[in-house]
């Protein structure tokens, strides 16, 4: 007498993947989106123009939403100089800081 399995059909859904941070940068009365995995790519792609004002950078994951004002220092610091060692250390601190507060 053969042995016969019950084989099971799994359903499987595609499930498409969209970027866990979204940054929004509010600077000079326009608006910087961005959506990402990591939050330092995410802040990455954010590119203004105008570096002389003060930025709102608001931060969302899920239902959570950090705010942080950035004065005209490290606006520039992130945003004009992407390779310099400067910028990166800002970079990593600030996304440490939001990341926490997520």
């Amino acid at each position: 007498m053969p042995n016969k399995l019950k084989t099971k059909k799994l359903k499987t859904k595609l499930v498409k993947k969209v970027g866990v941070y979204s940054v929004v940068l509010e600077a000079n009365n326009q608006y910087y989106n961005a959506s990402g995995d990591t939050l330092v790519e995410t802040i990455r792609q954010i590119k203004p123009t105008f570096y002389k004002t003060k930025g709102i950078l608001k931060v969302t994951k899920g239902d959570k939403q950090v705010t942080k004002l950035l004065y005209i220092p490290m606006m520039r610091k992130l945003f004009c100089g992407l390779n310099s060692f400067s910028a990166n250390v800002a970079l990593e601190s600030t996304a440490k800081w939001i990341d926490m507060m997520l």
